[in-house]
């Protein structure tokens, strides 16, 4: 149950950094000085790499508790 857990806030720490994402691709289109477009484009940069690695963890969380479900599952008994 913990994993499950784990993965479901790795998603949402994922959601989190896509929305202060799209919230720097926005100031970006806005900004009116180069010295500030920079910035969000590097903001923007460094959001992508962070939900790399985020989107990483989660998936291995969740396949960790798949294959765990799996080997705890019953197994049938022959007749």
């Amino acid at each position: 149950m913990l994993k499950k857990n784990d993965a479901a806030n790795q998603w949402s720490y994922y959601q989190r950094k896509s929305t202060k994402q799209n919230l720097a691709w926005l100031a970006e289109s806005l900004a009116a000085s180069p010295e500030l477009k920079a910035k969000y484009v590097a903001d923007i940069k460094r959001y992508k790499e962070e939900k790399e690695g985020i989107e990483r963890d989660a998936e291995n969380l969740r396949h960790s508790r798949w294959r765990r479900t799996r080997s705890q599952r019953p197994r049938r008994i022959q007749r």
